[in-house]
């Protein structure tokens, strides 16, 4: 949120400047005397406008500089909770008084939202943070993003979970938090039982990271979704992987993308998997996953009938392994999206899969980049036909030329449903042919795409 009521300078003492008559000077400053501005009173005068609650009168923007005390009060009776973010307040208050601010209004005012996202916190400020956070007992988003806190910064939050009972959103992301972080993350989990969202992606974890968390106690069926991205994690954090998601069986967004797990930590996840029963995404694009951890994949997939988003792009499943996944996700009644970008499929893989993806009964969209198909496209085209609810195809670096692009063009126009087609950066395939075969570097089929005689593509609503 960016919108504040910030209509005039901070004053150390002192009621902000309103469009009320000028005072006289005695007057003025006796009222100043009377009522000065309290840096928790500095923080509630630039609250942003989405306030959870009914928003006090005058509703007229500027005149909430001179709110009454009164009318102060009645916030504080009536706890009027209120989302804060921080990048306004940093840059009237300057980062030497935001923390003492914020101790001073956690102490004043009911706050249900901090959002510190790209604010530097040094390890100076780190338990300034954690006093702030533990003060804050009805907390439910806390959105750290990106502001370095490092092992340093998670020690010393662990301390503030046990008073954030209805915390439910929480990012930490690109945090750099190691190894030693895990436990605190532990704790975090075992306290904070109404937890709905963890974001952790882009650390440095590792699998002694997981193993720390893996010891989190209890069960919480609220926890849908957790973003371990970039944690550099390997086959030895399967099994702990495994006893982590063993606690969450409500999850429905799993995103572990570029990591390093292979096919024996894909087997430790195949066996939790089986328990959560309400999985809608899952990414495990980026890893080393390969043909055997994708038959593992099929088999304890083929049951997830809430799937609806599935990614494995960017692992050397081959062929094979593309076409015994489709074989059960095939099966499932709500699957719209699958990511097979660069899986090594070649125009074998191809031949295997398409008759399964045919009987997808709910796919929309389709990733086949980077796969080298340039040799299969006829017999794409011949299948797309079949498609009754694809919408999306992605092509793009296959090494297709001019001549499979009006085969593709045809089969985009008789589809039921398909809407484009992308074809991006296939210009370094049509290189090696003459000059007329070159396609855009960034080339999308639609409806409206049409070719002339001569190969010139251009869009039917230009003309």
């Amino acid at each position: 949120m960016s919108d504040f009521f910030v209509h005039y300078p901070i004053h150390d003492s002192g009621p902000p400047i309103t469009n009320k008559k000028p005072a006289t000077e005695s007057s003025s400053r006796g009222a100043n005397d009377r009522h000065p501005i309290s840096l928790a009173d500095q923080i509630f005068l630039q609250m942003p406008k989405e306030i959870v609650g009914k928003i006090i009168e005058p509703t007229h923007v500027p005149m909430m500089a001179g709110v009454s005390n009164a009318t102060r009060q009645k916030i504080k009776d009536d706890r009027i909770e209120f989302e804060l973010t921080v990048e306004q307040l940093k840059v009237h208050l300057g980062p030497e008084r935001l923390f003492e601010s914020l101790t001073a209004a956690v102490n004043t005012y009911t706050f249900i939202k901090l959002e510190f996202s790209k604010f530097r916190i040094t390890q100076e400020w780190v338990q300034a943070l954690s006093n702030v956070v533990a003060h804050c007992a009805s907390l439910k988003y806390l959105d750290l993003c990106e502001c370095r806190i490092g092992n340093a910064g998670i020690q010393a939050l662990e301390a503030a979970w046990a008073n954030c009972a209805l915390l439910e959103h929480v990012n930490l992301s690109l945090n750099n938090i190691g190894p030693q972080g895990g436990s605190c993350l532990a704790t975090l989990l075992t306290h904070c039982t109404a937890l709905v969202h963890l974001d952790l992606k882009n650390n440095r974890l590792e699998s002694d990271g997981i193993t720390s968390m893996a010891n989190v106690t209890g069960e919480n069926l609220r926890l849908s979704y957790l973003d371990l991205e970039g944690n550099k994690l390997d086959d030895d954090a399967g099994y702990d992987l495994e006893r982590l998601l063993y606690h969450f069986p409500g999850i429905t967004h799993l995103n572990l993308t570029r990591n390093l797990l292979e096919d024996e930590a894909v087997a430790c996840l195949a066996r939790v998997f089986k328990r959560c029963e309400r999985l809608k995404h899952l990414s495990l694009r980026w890893n080393g996953i390969q043909t055997k951890g994708a038959g593992i994949l099929a088999n304890a997939l083929k049951k997830t009938k809430t799937l609806e988003n599935f990614s494995i792009g960017r692992n050397y499943i081959q062929g094979n392994g593309v076409a015994l996944l489709c074989t059960s996700l095939g099966k499932l009644p709500v699957l719209k999206i699958v990511d097979f970008e660069m899986c090594a499929m070649k125009d074998m893989g191809l031949f295997l899969a398409l008759p399964e993806l045919t009987k997808f009964k709910a796919l929309e969209s389709l990733n086949l980049a980077v796969n080298d198909l340039y040799a299969s496209i006829e017999s794409l085209c011949e299948e797309l036909v079949k498609f009754n609810t694809l919408e999306k195809l992605n092509l793009s670096n296959n090494r297709i030329v001019l001549k499979d692009v009006e085969h593709l063009l045809h089969a985009l126009i008789q589809s039921p449903r398909l809407q484009s087609i992308y074809l991006h950066n296939n210009k370094k395939a049509n290189e090696i042919s003459t000059a007329k075969t070159h396609l855009q570097e960034e080339l999308t089929l639609t409806r409206n795409t049409r070719m002339d005689a001569r190969g010139n593509l251009y869009n039917v609503t230009d003309v």
